[in-house]
Parts: structure tokens; C-alpha cells; sequence
């Protein structure tokens, strides 16, 4: 089975490219660390970047897509929900 047939047939079943599959993943990842972060103790670029995602721009936007709010935002919720 040639990568394209493969590629094709992971659409099917999964309904996005392996790529983008991915990318999802990881940005779940992090937001579940930053859901589990202290605020103070958190640097979302490094965190990002241990992920994969080294463009702190490219990193905000697709997680503010995804998720509908900022990546910092997400922390600081975090804060707000312990008070």
C-alpha cells in the first residue's frame, strides 16, 4: 500500500489527515497541562515547545481555534476556578 493510499484511508477512518490528527493531539496535550500547571510556575512557550509547536503566533492562533480561548487564558482559569 503506497503513503498516499495509506493517507487517504486514515482520512476515511479518522475523518482528518494524518497531520492534522496529529496537531490535535498535541494541542490537547497541552492544554491538559496547563489545566494541570501552577500559573506561577508556567511558561506557555516552553511548554508549547515541548510539544512540538516552536512559533509562539503559530501555536496561539491554532490553539484559540480549537479551543476557543487563549492558551493563557486557560491557565488563568485554572486559578479562577481554586478560589
Amino acid at each position: 500500500m503506497s503513503s498516499c493510499a495509506r493517507s487517504f484511508d486514515f482520512q476515511d477512518l479518522f475523518g482528518l489527515s494524518p497531520m492534522r490528527y496529529l496537531e490535535v493531539r498535541r494541542l490537547n496535550a497541552v492544554r491538559q497541562q496547563l489545566k494541570a500547571s501552577e500559573p506561577e510556575n508556567c511558561t506557555i512557550a516552553i511548554l508549547a515547545s515541548q510539544f512540538g509547536f516552536y512559533s509562539p503566533s503559530h501555536f496561539t492562533r491554532d490553539y484559540k481555534t480549537m479551543f476557543g480561548e487563549l492558551p493563557s487564558e486557560t491557565l488563568q482559569n485554572k486559578r479562577i476556578s481554586y478560589s
